[in-house]
């Protein structure tokens, strides 16, 4: 009797915890939806693409250079409602977007003071590890951006901001992310656990990979550029490889490299001791860039991981992919620019963390982003804030920085490396997530502000 009465308390205990956790969940998503406002009509400036896509049955690519070029760019006369994806790790937030919309509006800056008391009252006794990492993630980005556009100069005095009313939200946020920060060992054993690509929807990824390493054919640049951790605020940072998916590519990439004389630590065909690696001193690396001129079938992988916030308000790394980017090369790209020879043989693939708000779900989820999903501003998933805002397809906005080279090293001087993959397990993460740094000095004087 005893047994069957342990049991029945276990049950109704776990229903408890998980009813707890659906409820949180549901105050996380009505969050974000909050802070980044109702879907928004854009009326007549949407591309020429998504407003065939609008007409069913109406998409087809022109055939002509010229007019692929507008097709992509131009602004169609048709309306699109812009609806932003909740689940995405970039949001509006990270600029302070449409933050800047609700300072002015008394009502809504109160609901989110309400909703972070209530998310702060209902937090869920056991909850779950990636759970944890994304209100962390959520809240992060709001601190940030709410600082961020904190000392907006309104055209009227009526219209100044109530600095005391952002101090309180501030430590509101805050006392919420307190309950998020991680301990060492959580980061540890669950955070830096091996990389799992099975976890992809991609399934083509792993497979590829595995070929790329067995191959010894890819390589690791030591110092990947900072765009994207830059955006984050140091919520993730990057890294980059490069490779071919052919073995005439796989030769030329070798050859170029080689050429150019940069230290390649770890693999056979390379020369460089890791030692001179921080003793390095900035080079031009905009011949980098024109690979796709001069390696068959060139492909770019560009992996952003989370940091987390440690329990001292520390960023550290982690193991837990936030994105799996590719831009891939079919064939050499000719000197001159060539649009629709470049639509024909670049391809994109974007696999992005989705967070979860669903308490039947647990670890991380991921989805392949479509390539014709409206986006507004590269890979910054933001709400416009009125009506006319230009909006492009995901597609577009990729092919505005890497239909004709290798983004990242365009018109650079930086340091310049390269490694077998992964041979160190965070290579200089303090240079990579500088952004990081600044952070912590945020929480830090954020912090300073409930003393």
């Amino acid at each position: 009797m005893k047994l069957l009465l342990g049991a029945l308390l276990f049950i109704l205990g776990v229903g408890v915890a998980q009813a707890d956790t659906s409820k949180f969940l549901d105050l996380h998503r009505e969050f974000k939806r909050l802070v980044n406002g109702d879907p928004t009509l854009v009326a007549l400036r949407s591309s020429k693409e998504l407003c065939d896509l609008s007409v069913k049955g109406a998409w087809r690519f022109p055939d002509t250079e010229d007019a692929l070029e507008k097709y992509y760019f131009d602004t169609g006369e048709c309306s699109n409602t812009y609806k932003v994806n909740l689940q995405g790790i970039y949001t509006a937030m990270a600029t302070g977007g449409v933050i800047e919309g609700f300072f002015f509006d008394q009502n809504r800056l109160a609901k989110v003071g309400e909703l972070l008391t209530k998310m702060q009252q209902e937090w869920p006794s056991d909850i779950d590890t990636f759970a944890k990492l994304d209100i962390q993630q959520t809240l992060w980005e709001f601190i940030q951006g709410l600082d961020f556009r904190r000392d907006i100069k309104p055209d009227s005095p009526k219209f100044a901001i109530d600095q005391n009313a952002v101090n309180s939200l501030l430590k509101l946020a805050m006392s919420l992310m307190d309950r998020t920060l991680f301990d060492s060992a959580t980061i540890t054993s669950k955070l830096r656990a091996d990389i799992n690509l099975s976890l992809l929807p991609s399934q083509d990824v792993k497979s590829r990979w595995l070929g790329y390493l067995k191959s010894n054919s890819i390589v690791e640049d030591v110092f990947p550029g900072r765009a994207h951790s830059e955006l984050s605020g140091g919520r993730i940072f990057v890294r980059v490889f490069l490779t071919s998916d052919s073995e005439v590519g796989k030769a030329e990439l070798r050859d170029f490299l080689s050429k150019r004389g940069d230290p390649i630590v770890g693999i056979s065909w390379g020369k460089g001791e890791l030692s001179m690696l921080n003793s390095l001193k900035q080079s031009s690396a905009e011949d980098l860039s024109l690979l796709p001129q001069h390696v068959s079938d060139v492909r770019t992988i560009l992996v952003a991981f989370f940091g987390v916030l440690d329990k001292n308000y520390k960023v550290q790394p982690t193991n837990v992919v936030a994105s799996w980017k590719e831009v891939s090369y079919k064939e050499k790209q000719p000197a001159t620019q060539n649009f629709l020879f470049a639509h024909n043989s670049v391809s994109f693939l974007d696999i992005a963390y989705a967070q979860n708000f669903d308490s039947n779900l647990s670890g991380p989820i991921y989805q392949v982003v479509n390539d014709k999903r409206a986006v507004r501003a590269g890979i910054i998933d933001a709400t416009p804030l009125f009506d006319g805002v230009s909006i492009l397809s995901h597609r577009a906005n990729c092919f505005s920085c890497h239909a004709f080279r290798v983004r990242s090293y365009w018109f650079h001087m930086r340091k310049v490396a390269f490694q077998r993959p992964f041979l160190r397990s965070n290579p200089d993460f303090k240079y990579i997530n500088k952004y990081g740094e600044k952070a912590e000095e945020l929480f830090s004087r954020i912090n300073a502000l409930r003393r």
